[in-house]
């Protein structure tokens, strides 16, 4: 693992600090959040991971008012390049100005389209960073469609492994999350703690890379045109459509 003293994370909702608990506890990361986590409920849940970021002894650091998720939804679907700019500048100008020397956060798995854009915006201020301020920024991402124990651990160069009363303490308030109660529930069911025994970061190195599934479509497309033809979307976020575009301009390709 290469040395660090000054770590951030950047994650797109709320709930994604528990897939990094022992890195939280281990390393007191600053931590920033992209949206509010409301989902159609239109009622946040930042408070929650607030309580458990702070309970590990790190911090969140509140640089914009977190996005509502039918917001952050809007602008992909509208190609609200502006306010997507704006969130990276922000996040961008604190990084350097308090030198930060790695970012962990979302990876880029097709799962949804906020944690591709959170990894996106990741990967345009590490560009930025290197080319414009001559700073290189560690780059390390963690999946959050996958139980940690089916992640092929050669790719990753952050490997942590909890102590029993760590894997306690992380089930034990991933099950007190009450938004993610359910969703807890069922992995617990399906994979059984013992997965989450371990936490995988994989290095970035191909700042370019928009996408990494190998079906035609990412499962987020595939989830929404299911929504649509239920009624319950009136549009869907495509990956050519909507979200290349908006990686293209970030990344200056």
């Amino acid at each position: 693992m290469e040395n660090f003293i000054k770590p951030a994370m950047i994650i797109g909702h709320p709930g994604h600090e528990l897939r990094a608990f022992k890195f939280i506890k281990d390393f007191k990361p600053d931590i920033f959040i992209i949206t509010d986590g409301s989902g159609s409920n239109n009622f946040s849940r930042i408070n929650n991971s607030i309580k458990i970021i702070e309970k590990l002894g790190a911090r969140y650091i509140k640089l914009f008012e977190p996005i509502p998720d039918k917001k952050i939804y809007n602008f992909i679907l509208e190609g609200n390049i502006s306010q997507i700019y704006y969130i990276k500048k922000v996040l961008s100008d604190h990084i350097l100005n308090l030198k930060y020397d790695l970012i962990i956060g979302d990876s880029l798995e097709g799962f949804n389209p906020t944690h591709d854009l959170c990894r996106y915006i990741i990967n345009s201020i590490i560009k930025d960073c290197r080319n414009i301020a001559k700073i290189d920024i560690l780059n390390y991402s963690f999946d959050l469609d996958k139980p940690p124990n089916q992640i092929n651990s050669n790719d990753s160069n952050i490997l942590l492994e909890l102590n029993d009363l760590e894997l306690e303490q992380k089930v034990k308030a991933a099950i007190n999350y009450p938004e993610l109660k359910f969703e807890v529930e069922k992995v617990l069911k399906l994979y059984g703690k013992e997965a989450f025994k371990y936490e995988f970061f994989s290095k970035v190195s191909d700042l370019h890379n928009l996408k990494n599934w190998d079906n035609i479509y990412p499962q987020y497309e595939k989830y929404g045109n299911e929504r649509v033809k239920n009624g319950l979307f009136t549009e869907v976020i495509e990956f050519e459509k909507h979200m290349k575009p908006i990686a293209h301009s970030l990344l200056d390709l």
